[in-house]
């Protein structure tokens, strides 16, 4: 896999900061369904680029390449493709999404949740919420939050790998602190690398936690 040649990385590294610090903010004060067009024009750049935070934090576009590999190998090449532009299309409207938390993090919207008889089983300890790092992932945490069933969410301190466009630690960073609002005056976010310990306890004493995965379990 080539590395990004340096004027290109260092144009890449600009271009990046720039949409994060002030792209993101502008589109989500924008009417919902103009926000949304110009996003997906947003994805289908990165995705001819190959411009994504984790492909510069190694240095070349790890993010497309080794996606449309391993899809290929599950998929066709041809459906590899289509999957790869969605994975690109999903990931920017992700990060709209946590603009948009940013901006209103207890923004109030209509739920339904369905299964909330789990909790009522007599047990004090707090319940795991397991998902998908996928689609509408922290509107689901705002969600679970708003609705006070949830307290925790458990993140990696990844972004903070020192490759990584300080603009995109920032949106990282306002995104952990909007989320925990939204999960209550007990909120929190908790790197699995430094907090275990801690979210664990929490668990023990009744809160939430909320677990999203990107890759199978070990032997899975």
């Amino acid at each position: 896999m080539k590395a990004f040649k340096a004027p290109l990385d260092a144009f890449y590294r600009a271009t990046l900061n720039l949409d994060f610090a002030a792209g993101l903010p502008l589109l989500a004060r924008m009417p919902q369904g103009l926000a949304d067009r110009i996003n997906r024009l947003r994805a289908k750049a990165a995705l001819r680029a190959g411009l994504e935070w984790r492909s510069l934090a190694v240095g070349s576009p790890f993010v497309r390449a080794r996606s449309l590999q391993g899809l290929a190998m599950i998929a066709g090449p041809e459906a590899a493709e289509c999957l790869v532009k969605q994975r690109f299309a999903v990931a920017a409207q992700e990060e709209l999404d946590a603009a948009r938390i940013i901006k209103a993090p207890r923004a109030g919207f209509a739920l339904r949740f369905q299964g909330q008889s789990a909790r009522a089983d007599g047990n004090s300890r707090g319940m795991i919420w397991l998902g998908c790092h996928v689609d509408a992932l922290f509107v689901g945490v705002q969600a679970l939050g708003l609705a006070g069933l949830a307290e925790l969410l458990m993140s990696s301190n990844t972004v903070e790998h020192p490759q990584v466009p300080p603009a995109v630690k920032r949106h990282f960073q306002r995104k952990y602190a909007a989320l925990s609002l939204a999960l209550g005056p007990n909120g929190a976010v908790l790197h699995k690398e430094t907090h275990l310990r801690t979210m664990a306890k929490r668990l023990a004493a009744g809160a939430g936690l909320i677990v999203v995965g990107d890759i199978p379990a070990p032997n899975q």
